[in-house]
């Protein structure tokens, strides 16, 4: 089995294959996670969770895995994540409205 293309934005070290734009498609897709919470939680609950998440990200073991993974550390919190998931959402919609899912 061998890759045909890469989905990120940039080429991936010990991957011999192109990123779907260099190959011609002007596609760029990435894969994200996120750690929410329900909605009305309280300032104080909302800083514990953005703290430990925190903690957790610059934890050695984290950076680690990262490194063996070889993932690419996008770190967003708080008011950037928020805003992130702004973009993420409203992007989704224009692509699955682009090509018929959606209204």
């Amino acid at each position: 089995m061998r890759a045909l293309a890469v989905t990120g934005s940039e080429p991936v070290e010990g991957i011999d294959a192109p990123t779907l734009t260099e190959a011609g498609y002007d596609v760029e897709l990435t894969n994200w996670r996120g750690v929410v919470a329900p909605p009305g939680i309280s300032d104080e609950a909302r800083e514990r969770l953005l703290a430990l998440v925190a903690q957790m990200q610059e934890s050695e073991a984290w950076q680690a895995e990262v490194e063996e993974r070889g993932w690419a550390d996008a770190y967003l919190a708080g008011d950037e994540f928020d805003a992130f998931l702004a973009e993420e959402r409203q992007r989704v919609r224009g692509v699955l409205e682009d090509i018929g899912l959606v209204q």
